[in-house]
């Protein structure tokens, strides 16, 4: 079975989005279901024909259920062969965020925030699949 870019671009970043997570519980899904709740999110992806970069903005907005100053994402960070996702930005609600990206994870030091409070969050990124961008052909051609 052939697998299409446009499904493993799908694949990256619904694990992007289902990464959200605490710092402590990064395994523990049921403590990030009750810390936060990602109402919506909207990925923008970019591809050249020219080299398998791939650049992507990622929208999320999350409503907090308890009082946290920082959350991880998952995203795959550089490697020694140099694929993985390098961030250029992240913005909340605007303004900027410190954050660390390293052992595959993406912390974000926000502000304090307390339950019941949303957040908007722009995140820029970019770089190169481990596997690559494989075009094939899928059904349509």
């Amino acid at each position: 079975m052939k697998i299409t870019p446009l499904c493993r671009l799908t694949l990256i970043l619904v694990t992007l989005c289902m990464g959200v997570s605490m710092p402590t519980f990064a395994q523990n899904h049921q403590a990030r279901f009750e810390s936060m709740d990602v109402r919506h999110y909207d990925f923008e992806i970019h591809l050249s024909d020219t080299s398998d970069v791939v650049w992507g903005i990622a929208h999320l907005k999350i409503r907090f259920k308890k009082e946290l100053n920082s959350f991880t994402l998952d995203l795959a960070n550089l490697d020694a062969s140099g694929s993985g996702m390098i961030v250029d930005e992240i913005l909340e609600n605007g303004e900027p965020v410190d954050y660390q990206h390293r052992n595959q994870q993406l912390k974000l030091s926000t502000k304090a925030v307390e339950p019941g409070d949303t957040r908007n969050y722009l995140i820029r990124y970019h770089g190169v699949p481990a596997d690559g961008r494989i075009i094939s052909e899928n059904k349509f051609g």
